[in-house]
């Protein structure tokens, strides 16, 4: 999921997919910029994984969707 949707920031939609639709599988969150202060305010949401949209971004992506699954 990428944090900077057009609707909805951040902690707003995996809220609403956490709490409201009560899904609890993986969540993995992707950005162009991952700062600390958003992984503490994500932490009680339950994420996987944190992924930059960076250089590595398809190996890490990839890497993280098989830890998520498996």
């Amino acid at each position: 999921m990428d944090l900077n949707l057009p609707d909805l920031r951040d902690d707003e939609a995996i809220e609403i997919i956490r709490r409201r639709m009560k899904y609890i599988g993986p969540i993995i969150v992707l950005s162009g910029s991952i700062k600390t202060d958003v992984v503490v305010k994500l932490a009680p949401l339950n994420i996987s994984a944190f992924v930059t949209k960076s250089k590595e971004f398809v190996t890490r992506l990839n890497e993280e969707v098989d830890k998520a699954l498996a």
